[in-house]
C-alpha cells in the first residue's frame, strides 16, 4: 500500500476522530488500481510500488511518492470509503450508521460531497501528471497521459 489508514484520515479529512476501521485495505487497493495506476502506466507505478515496499525509494520516486501519488491517492481512498462511512451492511441487510450525534445526509448531498471528493482528487492527480510531463528525462518509465488533450486545428485530441 501506498498509504496507510492513519495518512487518509490525518489529510483528507477535517474530523480525525473517524474510525479507522472502514479503511480496509481493499479500499486502499482499489483506489491505487483504479485511480493511480492508470494515470502512472504499469512499468512506473510497479517501479514505486516495489521500492516502496523494499524501503528504496530513489530521491525521484520519494519526491514523486511524497508531493504527487499521495495526496491525490488520500482523497481517492475517500472517495472510495464514503458510502462505508454512513451505510453498513449486517445480517439483516443494509444500515444506514446512525448515532445520537449525528444526522442523516440526503443522497443529493451524499452525491455532492463524492462528486467533490473524486473532483479534488483528479485535480491533484493532474498535477501529479503535469509533474511527470514536465520531469519527463527523470521519469523515463512514465509514458501514460491519461486524461490530457491538445487543442489543434478547433479540436480537441487526446494525447
Amino acid at each position: 500500500m501506498l498509504v496507510t489508514k492513519q495518512e487518509v484520515i490525518a489529510n483528507a479529512y477535517s474530523n480525525s476522530s473517524i474510525d479507522e476501521s472502514i479503511f480496509k485495505d481493499l479500499y486502499i487497493d482499489i483506489a491505487e488500481q483504479t485511480h493511480v495506476r492508470p494515470a502512472l502506466g504499469q512499468d512506473l507505478f510497479d517501479e514505486i510500488v516495489s521500492q516502496n515496499d523494499a524501503g528504496t525509494l530513489t530521491a525521484l520516486n520519494t519526491t514523486l511518492l511524497a508531493d504527487f501519488i499521495k495526496p491525490s491517492l488520500y482523497f481517492y481512498v475517500k472517495f472510495e470509503v464514503t458510502y462505508e462511512n454512513g451505510i453498513q451492511t449486517a445480517s439483516l441487510g443494509v444500515r444506514e450508521n446512525l448515532d445520537d450525534f449525528s444526522t442523516e445526509v440526503s443522497f443529493a448531498k451524499l452525491a455532492a460531497y463524492r462528486r467533490e471528493t473524486f473532483r479534488q482528487a483528479t485535480l491533484l492527480k493532474d498535477k501529479m501528471i503535469r509533474f511527470l510531463d514536465e520531469n519527463s528525462d527523470d521519469y523515463p518509465l512514465f509514458k501514460c497521459k491519461i486524461g490530457t488533450t491538445f487543442k489543434k486545428s478547433g479540436i480537441f485530441i487526446p494525447k
